[in-house]
């Protein structure tokens, strides 16, 4: 049996029992009647002001001093559980639950979305093969690099002192105490 078929069989049976809890106390319908007026009256508020908000901006405009493509970027591969869902995305963003900016940063990236499925949710996200890659690192080159065969600073205290007796070879590191020491012998 799918997925489907048990919702609708589940629903069909939670319909009968509410019947029969109002055909036994009808006052139960008046409140029934007042929730489920209120939650649909929620969703079309929610629904009106989203289209109002989305009607009033141009698809190409991202919001000033916003993040921008390489930051949505970076997220994605911060956030890849092997894919990324567009709330998930807007959360990290500083966008709240709003997808709509995210949706505008991943066409302007050129970014294909679908229904991903994480943690056992289907949403719509970003699948992983669709990442673009991390944006290249600046060019400019920090300017107290430490090469390989380079001591890590100026002090003179970092090399290893070698010290030649009867029979024996003492090498010591700066870092070691007493009761540590290489001691090679002939």
């Amino acid at each position: 049996m799918s997925e489907r078929t048990a919702r609708i069989i589940l629903t069909g049976v939670l319909l009968l029992a509410m019947w029969g809890i109002v055909a036994a106390l009808p006052e139960v319908a008046y409140v029934v009647v007042g929730v489920l007026g209120c939650l649909g009256w929620q969703r079309v508020r929610g629904w009106l002001a989203a289209r109002r908000d989305g009607a009033g901006e141009s698809p190409a405009a991202a919001p000033a001093g916003g993040p921008g493509v390489p930051e949505l970027v970076t997220a994605m591969h911060d956030l890849a559980d092997p894919h990324v869902h567009l709330s998930a995305l807007a959360r990290e963003l500083g966008f709240g639950k709003d997808t709509a900016p995210v949706r505008r940063l991943l066409a302007e990236a050129g970014v294909p979305t679908k229904t991903v499925r994480m943690g056992g949710r289907p949403s719509t996200g970003v699948d992983r093969a669709a990442f673009p890659p991390l944006p290249s690192p600046s060019s400019d080159a920090p300017d107290g690099v430490v090469a390989a065969g380079q001591s890590n600073n100026s002090n003179s205290n970092n090399e290893l002192i070698v010290e030649r007796g009867e029979g024996m070879t003492i090498i010591r590191e700066p870092v070691e105490t007493a009761r540590r020491r290489s001691i090679v012998s002939r």
